[in-house]
């Protein structure tokens, strides 16, 4: 799966991941690909991102 990871002052990473895990409000989530849609709220905090090293 493909992340853009972006804040007001420039693009942190751009590539192909297996995985990402973020801090939602209601605790820490985790995105593999071909997840289900979802709509969560996010905290402050550490976002996790495994990448796809054959693809990057």
């Amino acid at each position: 799966m493909k992340i853009q990871i972006i804040t007001p002052e420039k693009e942190l990473y751009q590539g192909d991941i297996l995985s990402v895990k973020l801090p939602g409000t209601d605790g820490e989530f985790e995105i593999l690909n071909n997840h289900a849609a979802i709509i969560s709220t996010l905290t402050k905090g550490e976002i996790k991102v495994k990448i796809d090293n054959e693809n990057n």
